[in-house]
């Protein structure tokens, strides 16, 4: 586990990133400590700009259904 800050007022210490295969994450702007790292760690990240919808707590994990992949 990769612990860090997603902002002064929170400490994040649950998964707030989708794994969306072949080294490729979705998280959020505001996870800037944990972004970098993810990325040092040769992780390709999308990070946009999701604080409109997790005002309420979560993150882009707990927005998203399950996804349907094709066999490699």
């Amino acid at each position: 586990m990769i612990r860090t800050r997603l902002t002064e007022k929170f400490d994040i210490e649950h998964p707030i990133l989708l794994a969306l295969g072949n080294g490729k994450v979705l998280s959020m702007k505001g996870a800037g400590e944990l972004n970098e790292k993810m990325r040092a760690l040769g992780f390709t990240v999308y990070d946009p700009d999701m604080s409109m919808f997790t005002l309420g707590g979560g993150g882009v994990h707990c927005l998203c259904q399950a996804l349907c992949r094709d066999p490699l």
